[in-house]
Parts: structure tokens; sequence; C-alpha cells
């Protein structure tokens, strides 16, 4: 007799997933999901008729089981792209050994990361026998990595190189303009080929979602890529990849990139002083140009991210000098063509991408960019970001036509537009034919927790008065909770003013994000049941704190990007002249996915119970309110502390 729960489509899911099937046989204190076996029957269905399927399923489902299994299950090669690497390690060192050791003795899987992460070993030569470092420790570091390079089995840089060694990293590194593929002496034994061939013959590839829209550009400009073909892509924490899309097929030139480049042309040239003494002299030009674009821009600035055309339109300054930079440039490509030094022809390739990036800023024509520019520790960095990514979507919808994007926050409720319309938009996925699927939490949010959104007549965050009175509440909510409290801030200022009044009036250890490491601060937190973490935008999403460690989540303001911000203010102009209302559109939405993340933090299990305060009163005065509270979970929402302190006492041992 065939379980109630059973799809006729997928049966083989219902024997994994429905009571006292094969995950409860192997699983201690397994718990049935309806959510999880609906996810996981969905995903099967998607498979067998290659279609795309973007799928919400809330907090507690169990994503990565749901849909690990279908595929491996269907003997489909799998590509799985995450946003955090907490995920992927999740992913590689828990979910894929657990269905190896039970279910699938011989799968194989493995981790892959870009091309720039792995040693380039002709190059590693190169520099070794013809470039001179001026810098002791940057000479130090070149030893040790020669040494590192003989014993390596994975030639994966992280294991002997941080950020701090840019300039290293960027010479030695694999890159798809500088391979040479077949045509190397050492393509047998090259560490990006072996993690290809090992990604080739895996029924897993693991990556994140720079590599995956990385690789899909070097796809459609038909360079080297790197991840091998696949019948199937789970893109998992999909509400990110449309920010990582615009990042990876975005145009940028900034004045650190140019400082390295301009590193490792003179490294390279010391061991060459007469082949290379009209290119040096050409750098020089260069950098000259580059010096002076940095100041004029530095000097109008002021914010830290400007609209590219507030900064330059008082005069021409800007585009004679990008004009020079651009001239200069190509004097620099001729001498390094004329030098056939084969050592040059990786800073050929570099100086002539910079060259393309400069002359997309010299026009500045394309109305589906925002041009802008970001000023930090006196450099500069030119950015061009587009906004409708359908071409760039399409495009990577033809390379992977079964694709499940999948996320615990990517739909929302209006009442204006369907659930899904915001993320596929955003996403370029309007037109695609695409399946939606929204299943709900597991969690129990009626019995697990209680919100309180002040009552009308509390201060707006804009008001003066809003700071002291958030810290006067929150003192009463950590003084009454019997664990952890974390609170999520958007305003740094009001972090940095409500940590220092609250670490003089609490008796609990007080953390702060920026003064430690975050992992650093996250496992005090997580280890001290009664502490409190104060935190910005980086622990909105992606940390995970079951049990008596949290139990009381404070949100201080509704999370609105800035409207100055100039992303923001470039999309505004784009749909406005399109006669759309940006702030209905796309603001509300993305406040709205960004609050039910943060929201997210609080209930991780099904014994985990908490309270949640945000002291937004807008939630209550404002037109969007609604739209924010019919987002948040199906709990109860009080307007007095006093109905918080009232659930806390009954939760107290």
């Amino acid at each position: 007799m065939n379980h109630p729960y059973t799809s006729q489509n997928s049966s083989e899911m219902h024997d994994f997933f429905c009571p006292g099937g094969n995950l409860s046989k192997v699983l201690d204190g397994y718990e049935f999901r309806f959510e999880q076996q609906q996810m996981a029957e969905a995903i099967y269905r998607t498979i067998s008729e290659g279609n795309l399927l973007v799928l919400e399923a809330g907090t507690g489902v169990g994503k990565t089981l749901a849909y690990l299994l279908p595929p491996i299950s269907a003997k489909k090669k799998l590509l799985v792209s995450t946003a955090t690497k907490t995920l992927q390690d999740q992913i590689i060192k828990k979910d894929l050994p657990f269905l190896k050791k039970h279910f699938f003795p011989g799968l194989n899987f493995t981790l892959l990361k870009g091309r720039q992460n792995y040693l380039c070993k002709r190059r590693l030569l190169q520099l070794q026998f013809q470039s001179t470092f001026q810098d002791i420790e940057v000479l130090d570091k070149f030893k040790k990595v020669l040494k590192w390079a003989k014993s390596t089995k994975t030639g994966d840089l992280s294991e002997i190189l941080d950020q701090s060694n840019g300039m290293i990293h960027a010479m030695i590194a694999s890159s798809s303009e500088t391979c040479r593929a077949s045509g190397c002496a050492f393509f047998d034994s090259c560490f990006i080929m072996d993690a290809r061939r090992q990604a080739g013959k895996a029924d897993v590839v693991v990556v994140n979602h720079h590599l995956l829209c990385a690789d899909t550009f070097l796809k459609i400009e038909d360079l080297p890529d790197v991840i091998p073909p696949t019948d199937v892509l789970i893109v998992d924490e999909a509400h990110r990849f449309p920010e990582v899309m615009k990042s990876t097929f975005g145009i940028h030139f900034g004045s650190k990139h140019f400082k390295t480049f301009s590193t490792m042309l003179k490294s390279v040239a010391a061991a060459f002083p007469e082949e290379t003494a009209e290119i040096i002299k050409c750098l020089a030009q260069v950098e000259l140009v580059i010096s002076e674009v940095s100041r004029f821009i530095i000097d109008r600035s002021g914010k830290h991210r400007r609209f590219l055309l507030d900064v330059i339109s008082k005069d021409n300054t800007f585009h004679r000098l990008i004009r020079q930079a651009i001239a200069g440039y190509e004097s620099l490509i001729n001498r390094l063509e004329i030098a056939e030094l084969d050592i040059l022809k990786p800073l050929e390739d570099l100086a002539t991408r910079d060259k393309e990036n400069l002359a997309f800023f010299a026009t500045e024509r394309d109305d589906n960019y925002v041009y802008w520019v970001e000023v930090s520790e006196r450099q500069f960095t030119l950015h061009a970001t587009p906004i409708d990514l359908s071409n760039f979507m399409t495009k990577t919808l033809e390379i992977y036509p079964c694709s499940i994007f999948t996320s615990a926050t990517m739909a929302i409720n209006t009442g204006e537009s369907t659930e899904f319309d915001f993320f596929l938009r955003s996403a370029g996925m309007k037109n695609a034919k695409t399946k939606t699927m929204r299943l709900g939490s597991p969690y129990r949010y009626d019995e697990q927790m209680i919100i309180l959104v002040p009552p009308p007549g509390f201060p707006e965050p804009s008001d003066e008065n809003f700071v002291e009175k958030i810290i006067e509440i929150s003192e009463r909510i950590i003084a009454t909770v019997p664990g952890g409290t974390l609170f999520l801030f958007t305003n740094y200022k009001n972090m940095k003013t409500f940590a220092e009044a609250i670490k003089n009036t609490v008796s609990v250890p007080v953390y702060v994000q920026g003064t430690e490491p975050r992992q650093t601060i996250l496992e005090k937190f997580k280890e001290n049941r009664r502490s409190v973490l104060i935190a910005t935008r980086t622990f909105w999403e992606g940390i995970d704190v079951p049990g008596d460690s949290l139990q009381a989540l404070l949100i201080e303001k509704l999370p609105f990007e800035p409207p100055d911000d100039p992303l923001v203010m470039g999309e505004s102009n784009f749909y406005k002249k399109r006669g759309e209302n940006y702030f209905r559109r796309f603001s509300i939405p993305r406040a709205i996915l960004s609050l039910r993340q943060g929201v997210g933090r609080l209930i991780r299990s099904s014994r985990d119970r908490g309270i949640v305060a945000i002291f937004d009163v807008r939630l209550r005065t404002k037109f969007y309110g609604r739209y924010f509270l019919n987002n948040l979970p199906g709990c109860q929402i009080v307007d007095r502390i006093e109905e918080l302190e009232k659930y806390l006492g009954k939760e107290q041992p």
C-alpha cells in the first residue's frame, strides 16, 4: 500500500524520507519532515523532465539531503554551488560522506576552486629564474613558496599564501589568459588540470557562486574553463546569486590592481634590464597618469561610494586622463610584444584587459550599467555594474538547462505581485520557463517564538532618542532571557554607541563585531550560554547558533539599503525611466528578504525557543509595514515588553 505522501513519479524519494524509510534506519533521532520529502520529489521530477525550478524551503526543512539525493539516485552528474564556505564545508565534510557511507559506496565527490587558487608550475619556474625581488620579506615568502611547491599535493595556494601576499599570488597563480593547456610542458602534472580531471570523474562537484559565474563567463568567451560538463545544477543560497552575478559580469579597474601589476612587471624586468628598458619607461608614463586619476577621484569623492558622474561632471579632466592612460597602455602593450619574452606574456594579457576596461569607462554609454567609484585607504576602484541580468542568465541557463535554485528566503508576499516575482526579476529569469514552489518550515513558530514590535509613539530610527530607547528595553530583555542575546544592527555608528553603553550595564559577557575575528567571536558566543553578541550586516545570515546560546534576537531597524548608495540610485533611475516604482518593486522586497534572513537566526531546531524584538515602529506606522509583518514567521506579535518577559518567564527552568 502506498504511503499517502508518495509521489508516483518519485517513489524512490519516498523510500528515503518517509517514516521508517532508509534515512530513519541510519540517522539517530530521525524526524520525518513532509516538506523535505516534497522538496526531494519536486527536484526528482525536475531532473526527470530537464526543467528549471525555483524553490523556497523554510528553515529546518533539511535542504541539502533533499537536493543531493535525487540526482545521485538518478545517476546524474551534479554541480552544487553555494554562497558561503560554511555550507560548502557541510556538504563536503558531512552530507556527502554520510550518503557515501550509508547508501552510495562508490560515490565520488570533490570541491573545486577557481583557477586563481592554484599554482601554475610554468609561471613559478619563470619567476624563479627570471625575476629579482627587491623586498626582503617578499623574497623570504617566495623561498617558502618554492619549498612548499615541491611537496604540495593539491597546489592550493591557500596552503602557503594569505591575502597579504597578493603580488606573489598574482604572479604564480593559474589564469585563463595565460594557460597554454596541452601546449604547456607541465600539462600532465598541472594542478588545475588535475583538479579539473578529478571534477570530471566526480559524481558531485561543489563550487561557490563566484566560481560558477566566473567559469560561465569563460565558457561564454570560449576561454579555458574549469568546471566540467554536468547534468544538473543546484544553486543553494540562491538569494545571494544575483549580487554575485553583478560583481562577476561587471567591469572593474582600480589603483590597487595597477600597483600589483606594476610591482610584478618591475620584478620581472629587473632580470632583463636591457630588453625591458623601454617597457619600464612606458610603465612610468602610465603610473604618472594613474596617479593623477587617483588624486582627481579621491579629492572629489568624499564618500566611500559615489556615482562616477557626480565625481567627474564638473570638467573634462577625468576623460582626458583616462584617454591618456589608454594611450599609455597601448604603448606599454606594444613594447611588451616587441620584447618577445615568454615571462612577459601574462603581463601583456593583464595590460590588455586593463586597457579594455578603461575604454569601457571612457564611454559610459551602456544604460544597463551603473558607473560608480569606490574609495578606500587613499585608493580608488572604478566599477560598472550591470542592472538587468537577463542576457547573462540566459547564457547561463543555456549551459545548465536543468537547474534548481533554492534558498530559505526567496519568495515575498506583498499582494502586489507573484511570490517569486522579485527573485526572478533580480536574477534575470523573469522570461524563462521556470517552475516555482514554496515550502514552509516544519518548525512550530506559534509555539517556539514571539515577536515584539513597539507601538506607535516609539521613536523612529531617525529620532535622536532612538538608540537611548533601545538600550533601555534591551537591558531588560538581556536581564530576563535565560540564554544568549544577538543584536543585529544596520547602522555601524548606532552599533558602537549601543555597545559602549551596554558593556557598563549588563552582568554578562559582551562580544562586539570587529574586536576579534568573526569566527572567534561566534565561537565564544556559542560556548557561553549567557552572553551578548552585537553585530552588523555580516551576521544577518550564514550563522547557526542552536540551543540556549541564542534565545533573544534583537534587530535595530528594517534593513533598507542606503538610498544614497550609487547602486541603489543607479537602479532606481534605470527603472524610473521605465515607469516602475523602484521602492515598491525592489527596495521593499530586498529589505523583507534581509529581515527574514535576520529573524531566521533564532529558531534553528525543533527544540529552540526564544523571542525577537524589532525596534522599528515603522512596521506599525508606514504603509509598507504590513508587507514586512506578513512575511514574518507565523507567531504572536506583541507591543509591550511585559509580554516578552511573561513569555521568557515560562521558559526558565
